[in-house]
């Protein structure tokens, strides 16, 4: 009896584990947050960082999720439109967007709201190297907004 319930629950666990893998190719996520305070002669200066990255590779397209400090807000914004030019970016309140349409279908979506990034690419239309681009894109913004990033 003790053996059957055991085969049963592996069995289920089984079933549970290949249904989660199927649904969701793989996720990368990593979130990096640190504070420091230092006191010199009574004054006390304060330095804080937050950063949030998100990577989720679905079967037909990948999304980037990024949040920074906002003080890399302008770091950012050079290095999209850099990325993808003036021509197809729209500005609305603020936030900062580029949208590519081919076969009447969105190829990718990037926005720049605040101190967000939200990149969007469809992999059912799109080619391996244009993938292979977004991809390194998504890198470079992860170094750009990283702690030991310069601000000038």
């Amino acid at each position: 009896m003790r053996t059957l319930i055991l085969f049963i629950i592996t069995l289920i666990m089984g079933v549970l584990t290949i249904n989660a893998q199927s649904s969701l190719t793989s996720t990368s996520t990593s979130t990096s947050s640190s504070s420091v305070t230092v006191e010199d002669d009574g004054s006390v200066e304060s330095e804080s960082f937050y950063r949030s990255y998100v990577f989720l590779d679905l079967d037909n397209k990948f999304k980037i999720r990024l949040k920074f400090m906002k003080n890399r807000k302008s770091l950012v914004k050079s290095y999209l439109i850099e990325q993808f030019g003036k021509e197809n970016m729209t500005i609305e309140d603020d936030a900062y967007s580029w949208k590519s349409i081919s076969k009447e279908e969105t190829l990718y979506e990037v926005k720049l709201k605040k101190n967000k990034v939200t990149i969007t690419f469809n992999k059912e239309i799109g080619s391996h190297s244009e993938s292979e681009r977004f991809k390194s894109i998504g890198e470079e913004l992860k170094l750009i907004t990283g702690k030991n990033k310069s601000i000038n």
